[in-house]
């Protein structure tokens, strides 16, 4: 069970943060 879904969440987390946490707030939402 080695999925390289935590870097790329990570990475994608960050970069939400970074961008606006538009992201973040539509995974809040769902």
């Amino acid at each position: 069970m080695k999925k390289p879904w935590p870097k790329l969440f990570l990475i994608l987390f960050l970069k939400s943060m970074k961008r606006g946490n538009y992201l973040f707030r539509c995974f809040y939402a769902y």
